[in-house]
C-alpha cells in the first residue's frame, strides 16, 4: 500500500518537479502532519466477495431518486431485474478484479 501511495504522490502529483527532487518531496510529505492521513492496509486492499446478493445490497444502498446514469435507467429498475442479472454482474466484477481487464465476450 505504501508503495502505491508513494507512486501516486511522486509520479502523479509531484511529477511537475524535477525527478531528482521527487524523493525529497516524498520525505517532506511523510514528515508533515498530513502523513497520518495516508491509509496503511498492509499489502493489499480488501476485496469484496462479489455475489448477486452483494450487488443487490449495493443497489439498495443507492438513493432511489438518484440520477439515472449513462443508460438512463433509475436504480429501481436495476433492483427489479431478476436475480440472474445480479449474479451476472457479480461474475463480471469478479472477472475484472481478477484479470484487470474488461471482457471482450460474455463470461
Amino acid at each position: 500500500m505504501d508503495a502505491a501511495v508513494k507512486d501516486f504522490w511522486v509520479e502523479k502529483v509531484w511529477r511537475k518537479e524535477k525527478v531528482d527532487e521527487a524523493e525529497r518531496s516524498w520525505e517532506t510529505f511523510l514528515a508533515s502532519e498530513f502523513a497520518v492521513s495516508v491509509p496503511s492496509l498492509g499489502k493489499e486492499w480488501p476485496e469484496p466477495k462479489w455475489n448477486g446478493g452483494l450487488v443487490k445490497e449495493v443497489l439498495r444502498s443507492m438513493k432511489k431518486k438518484a440520477a439515472p446514469g449513462m443508460v438512463g435507467l433509475p436504480v429501481g429498475t436495476w433492483l427489479a431485474l431478476p436475480d440472474q442479472w445480479h449474479d451476472a454482474v457479480a461474475r463480471l466484477l469478479k472477472y475484472v478484479l481478477a484479470t484487470g481487464n474488461w471482457p471482450k465476450e460474455a463470461i
